[in-house]
């Protein structure tokens, strides 16, 4: 299972109008780019802090630089 960013450069446009998130979405970007899964339960394993919404569901919700940002 691999995902696929539908429009990069919004979080581009994001990370300018909030600098504190810039870091933390290059690093979320890279790592997805990479990321191969099987279930979503092992995307907890490249990001602990990400939260699978409800039992058998493949939608993810990323907590983005201590939470600060959720995508």
């Amino acid at each position: 299972m691999r995902v696929h960013l539908i429009r990069r450069a919004s979080l581009e446009e994001y990370g300018l109008l909030h600098p504190l998130s810039r870091n933390a979405l290059k690093e979320l970007v890279v790592k997805l780019k990479y990321a191969n899964w099987s279930l979503p339960i092992d995307i907890t394993k490249t990001f602990p802090d990400a939260d699978i919404l409800g039992k058998g569901s493949s939608r993810v919700i990323f907590n983005i630089n201590g939470n600060r940002f959720r995508l």
